[in-house]
């Protein structure tokens, strides 16, 4: 009679090789429980299922609540860990709660815990960040350099107003009258080798808004203009030999596609000599000449003679 079983428990036995393997279920009103040849329990109940490893001391237990995995250890002193539960939307007890960069499991999902040192971490940097911005002096005279070119300027860090204003000090400031005598009187740029110390060679640019510029360059003397429409050239003085072996004479030469032009001053001019005598005549240019014959009368003119 069946009807009134409160529990029954059935057992099977196996004989594998020398060794007796035993499985045993049990019914009763509770739920059904069941152990494997390996001592693994699974309990299930009508409100919740259990799962037990023997070997890793877990167990999951899954209900109406969630699921919920139970550690218990070894049974060392210590050896129990915290339970991970899952439960309304909320995963807990998860081992991951410090952060390393350098040391992290690709596709795990970060917790809280991490998320917070992180979050620290951007705080700090943030909190260490400074803006230093000029602050009205303390000085009666204001920010004025003295007699040797210094001046202290008062700062303070915009990010953290709690704290005292900073005193940065700048040497060789120029004051104004010293940039007005400096090009009133002319100035050098770049320097000259001395014993023991390179020179610098000095340029000079001035750039227009079209694009044009004009370029004052040290190394070689040159003048260098870049026109608007890229017509580009560059000016410098050269040494030129003279006609006849004469001596040279400084010229102004410029280049320009790659070119190189003498320019010629008034006071080259020109050279007029006739077929008698060895005697020329210099006329600087921009002059008048006036050359002036007796006979008048074309029909008179012999071959190789002019007439004026």
């Amino acid at each position: 009679n069946l009807r009134k079983l409160e529990s029954a428990e059935f057992t099977k036995t196996v004989q594998n090789g020398g060794k007796v393997e035993t499985e045993t279920t049990i019914i009763n009103e509770k739920g059904i429980l069941t152990k494997d040849k390996d001592d693994n329990i699974s309990f299930t109940s009508p409100t919740e299922m259990i799962i037990s490893d023997a070997q890793s001391k877990h167990y999951i237990n899954l209900n109406k609540s969630g699921i919920t995995i139970h550690d218990e250890g070894d049974g060392t002193p210590g050896s129990k860990k915290e339970t991970t539960s899952l439960s309304s939307g909320s995963l807990t007890g998860l081992s991951n709660t410090t952060w390393d960069s350098k040391n992290i499991t690709s596709g795990r999902a970060a917790t809280e815990d991490q998320l917070q040192k992180v979050s620290e971490a951007v705080d700090a940097n943030a909190k260490a960040t400074t803006d230093f911005r000029l602050v009205a002096s303390t000085d009666t005279k204001g920010y004025t350099p003295d007699t040797s070119g210094t001046v202290t300027l008062d700062v303070k860090d915009k990010n953290h107003e709690n704290k005292d204003a900073y005193q940065v000090t700048i040497s060789n400031v120029a004051s104004k009258s010293d940039v007005d005598k400096m090009l009133k009187e002319g100035f050098t740029v770049g320097e000259v080798d001395k014993p023991g110390k390179d020179g610098e060679d000095g340029k000079v640019e001035v750039v227009g808004k079209d694009g044009s510029a004009v370029v004052i360059n040290g190394k070689d003397g040159s003048i260098g203009m870049k026109g608007k429409d890229g017509a580009d050239g560059k000016l410098f003085l050269q040494k030129v030999p003279g006609l006849d072996g004469a001596d040279g004479e400084t010229r102004m030469v410029y280049e320009a596609d790659g070119k190189e032009n003498v320019v010629a001053t008034k006071d080259d001019g020109f050279f007029v000599e006739g077929d008698m005598g060895d005697k020329s005549i210099r006329q600087k240019l921009n002059t008048l000449l006036r050359i002036r014959g007796g006979n008048t009368d074309e029909k008179e003119l012999t071959e190789n003679n002019i007439g004026v």
